[in-house]
């Protein structure tokens, strides 16, 4: 296998060096043969050298060739010919093979006269790229797919090159786009709103299904849908509050302020009491969500692959996660056992049956009674215990492996090249697609094994209830498999799901405020036909590095980019 490594004059300078060291010893410990391209003043510039076993130096086009090549073109470009004859910066110019082939199509047909005449090199070089840019928007016939008006050609093929020379970009790739590529902080907070919004929304179902399991009741669709909404509104308030909260780094703060928000969001709804046990979960949720998500850089993620290292790890965290909350619901029993003694009407059929397999026997309480009249048969008083640790222990194995199965699958260290554009955003969209698919048929599968093994051992598996009919085990099962699913959609295999969200509102507010047309890859694919671009796989680069600093020395106007 033979390297081809094109255009080491283009890396950052301050990353030159490095990259040269990096690549010599590449090259020893791999013994791997190379072809490293480069200018030649850049190269000579630098401190070390390449370790390789030959060079090549392409010499410019002397006089003769360039007679020679003007001979065999036709009588069209006799101006410039002559011009190039008594020109000394245009003969510099026309060293290049390109640039001589870029002078062909600007200057066609030009007597003499009207030619540019300057001796200086910045200034013909301006001149020579203008016309180019010129005759090619001319040439653009009569495809009704490309309606591009050329002010806008130019103003988004300007911010183009101006991004790729500040970043040192070769390549431009769509799905490589960052949030950088935003101008101002307005523009940058927007974004933030956007992706923390849908982010909120996501979690706030989330939330809403796992309520629908510890508040199980066999209420209308339309009931379920309210109470479902009532959560997803409380997510959208808390991911716009995590946006415009710069200062608000704390994980424990930010969770308070969302609990305190689905409280205030639910009270209504509840008689005026705030619903303790749901605001306590859905302030972990957000809390630790918006601590460990970043959203700043986005990452495409090409491929998934099922780890089992990463199963162990993740069971491990879900594991003790989960015992961490069983001992703290054991713990905060008696703050509810007082309102079963006193109104149970406004207690969840989970959390009756959790008091009534626990706190109730533990304490030999007269609610016992209260446990039956519900429907609840306490558990026995002489081994409540055992049943108690039994139970965190079948809690522990089941969030190990819901928890394993969702963030079981990591980005997988195969790269495959990009062939059509924008792939990369495209690969993340049907990994998140297909682990929302795959993760959420095995929670479900799982879920069912559990809730039969709560039919059997009720008193152990305390933390399950949900329902007695056997119909509800699928209802169980679904609502698992849901959570399960739009979790590992979400986040699973490096954060799949999220990189399409924040890809999808980069490329709003791109387009928003003229920065880009609708549908990108279709105007590169036509700045390409029209000899702008050159396409490499599914990514773009300027014909000549000269075109692009061009296009990127150009001033862009506020307004000339309209929404297309």
């Amino acid at each position: 296998m033979l390297l081809l490594l094109d255009g080491l004059d283009e890396v950052r300078l301050k990353y030159r060096d490095d990259c040269v060291a990096a690549l010599n010893a590449f090259g020893l410990k791999y013994t791997a043969e190379m072809a490293v391209s480069c200018r030649i003043k850049d190269y000579e510039a630098l401190p070390n050298r390449l370790q390789l076993q030959s060079a090549i130096y392409l010499r410019p086009l002397v006089r003769e060739q360039i007679r020679d090549y003007f001979k065999s073109i036709g009588s069209d470009f006799a101006g410039l010919n002559a011009l190039i004859e008594r020109d000394s910066a245009l003969q510099e110019l026309a060293s290049s093979p390109l640039i001589l082939s870029i002078m062909t199509v600007a200057y066609q047909g030009i007597p003499l006269e009207n030619l540019p005449k300057t001796e200086d090199l910045k200034e013909h070089r301006t001149v020579l790229f203008n016309s180019y840019i010129e005759r090619m928007l001319k040439r653009r016939g009569n495809n009704p797919r490309y309606k591009y008006e050329n002010k806008q050609v130019i103003y988004w093929l300007a911010l183009l090159a101006q991004k790729m020379v500040q970043q040192s970009q070769t390549i431009f790739l769509i799905e490589q786009m960052q949030p950088s590529l935003l101008v101002s902080k307005v523009e940058s907070k927007k974004y933030f709103i956007g992706v923390k919004l849908i982010v909120g929304l996501l979690l706030g179902i989330y939330a809403g299904l796992l309520f629908k399991i510890l508040n199980y009741e066999n209420l209308p669709l339309f009931e379920n849908l309210i109470s479902l909404l009532r959560e997803s509104i409380a997510g959208l308030i808390s991911g716009l509050v995590s946006a415009l909260v710069v200062r608000l780094e704390s994980g424990l703060g930010f969770g308070i302020i969302s609990a305190a928000i689905l409280g205030l969001i639910t009270m209504p709804f509840s008689g005026g009491e705030l619903p303790f046990l749901e605001m306590i979960i859905f302030g972990v949720f957000f809390g630790v969500a918006f601590k460990i998500i970043n959203i700043n850089q986005i990452k495409v993620v090409d491929t998934i692959q099922w780890s089992w290292e990463e199963v162990k790890n993740k069971f491990t965290l879900g594991s003790v996660s989960a015992i961490g909350a069983g001992i703290f619901l054991l713990l905060n029993g008696w703050t509810w056992l007082y309102r079963l003694l006193t109104d149970g009407k406004s207690l969840s059929p989970w959390l009756v049956n959790f008091l009534c397999k626990t706190i109730v026997p533990i304490f030999q309480l007269s609610s016992r009674a209260i446990c039956s009249e519900k429907g609840f048969l306490p558990a026995d008083n002489s081994s409540v215990l055992l049943s108690i640790f039994l139970g965190l222990v079948s809690l522990s194995l089941s969030v190990g492996l819901w928890v394993g199965v969702i963030l079981g699958f990591k980005k997988g260290t195969d790269i495959e090249g990009s062939v059509i554009p924008n792939q990369g955003i495209l690969r993340s969209e049907a990994n998140a697609l297909k682990l929302l698919a795959i993760s959420g048929t095995l929670a479900g599968v799982i879920s069912l094994i559990v809730w039969s093994l709560y039919k059997l051992h009720p008193n152990i598996f305390w933390w399950v209830y949900y329902g007695i009919a056997p119909e509800y085990r699928w209802r169980f099962a679904l609502l698992i498999g849901s959570m399960v699913g739009l979790s590992s959609g979400l986040v699973g295999g490096d954060n799949s799901g999220l990189a399409c969200i924040q890809h999808f509102i980069l490329r709003v507010l791109l387009w928003s405020k003229g920065y880009i047309p609708w549908n990108y890859a279709r105007f590169l694919n036509y700045a390409t036909t029209q000899v702008f671009l050159q396409k490499v796989g599914g990514g773009y680069i300027f014909i000549h590095r000269l075109l692009l600093e061009h296009f990127a020395s150009m001033t862009t106007g506020a307004t000339d980019g309209k929404r297309m």
